[in-house]
């Protein structure tokens, strides 16, 4: 079971920080510096440091053991930036499919009103949350999810990101 606190924090982090800890979920981590923000789709040219330094770290994180999703607030309807590989493989979607998507989309017929209920109160008042419920894969098989969200502020406060983790449940 991922530890959602510790986690949260090392997302917020600077970039020396996280390297430091992120080898904790992965062998190796490779430097900001060698990043390149071309090697993942984004839907836009222009990127803002902040945004690779945000891209860089759901990047790092691609072969985690757990999902890692990063999503712009900033942008209209909170798109899709990037997804890990274990969400990729958990959701049965590619990149390609889920960059740009809300991650409403993986919602389906049992999907329970309570925890999305909880998941837009916290996006309304930029606050943490995890919920356990129901998704769909892109072959249309339910699983159970927990969710955790994670809001980003920028320098003001204001939340311009999110990461998802993402941690499928039997069930």
């Amino acid at each position: 079971m991922v530890d959602r606190t510790a986690l949260r924090e090392l997302l917020t982090s600077e970039p020396a920080t996280f390297a430091a800890a992120a080898t904790e979920y992965v062998a190796s981590v490779e430097p900001y510096k060698s990043f390149d923000p071309d090697a993942v789709p984004v839907p836009t040219d222009e990127l803002l440091d902040r945004e690779r330094r945000l891209l860089w770290k759901a990047w790092v994180l691609d072969d985690a053991p757990f999902g890692v999703v990063l999503s712009g607030a900033a942008y209209e309807d909170n798109p899709i930036l990037y997804a890990n590989r274990y969400f990729r493989e958990l959701s049965g979607y590619d990149l390609d499919a889920l960059v740009g998507e809300n991650p409403r989309f993986l919602q389906g017929p049992d999907t329970e009103p309570d925890p999305l209920e909880r998941l837009h109160e916290a996006l309304r008042t930029w606050e943490p949350a995890t919920v356990e419920l129901w998704n769909y894969r892109q072959d249309g098989e339910r699983f159970r999810n927990r969710v955790s969200l994670v809001p980003v502020p920028d320098d003001a406060g204001t939340v311009t990101h999110w990461f998802g983790i993402q941690e499928r449940l039997d069930g």
